[in-house]
């Protein structure tokens, strides 16, 4: 008695909606090959989109990317507020500076 199991997955024809199944293996395969393969009814199929680990990769490009932009705005709008805090007290100095040699 042979006790081996088969993973498959349901297809369904793009061209004619037939139902078919392909083993897991060969459909992973497919899937990172792009190749083409037919339904039953000999229509070509095939997989054009990304893989969900390219979209993955992407995905973390992604928050990398925006990440660093909101580190580089975080550190840009730091050093702005820094500056500014820097001429308030420097007004603040040539104000009291000016009312005391108008005091004099």
């Amino acid at each position: 008695m042979v006790s081996d199991y088969v993973e498959l997955v349901c297809e369904k024809c793009c061209n004619c909606d037939m139902l078919f199944w392909i083993t897991k293996k060969h459909h992973d395969a497919l899937i990172l090959s792009k190749e083409s393969f037919y339904c039953p009814n000999g229509h070509s199929q095939s997989y054009t989109g990304k893989t969900d680990a390219q979209k993955l990769k992407e995905a973390k490009e992604n928050t990398k990317r925006i990440q660093g932009y909101w580190e580089d705005t975080c550190n840009e709008r730091n050093k702005h507020y820094d500056d500014l805090r820097k001429a308030k007290r420097k007004i603040k100095k040539l104000q009291k500076d000016a009312l005391q040699e108008k005091a004099e």
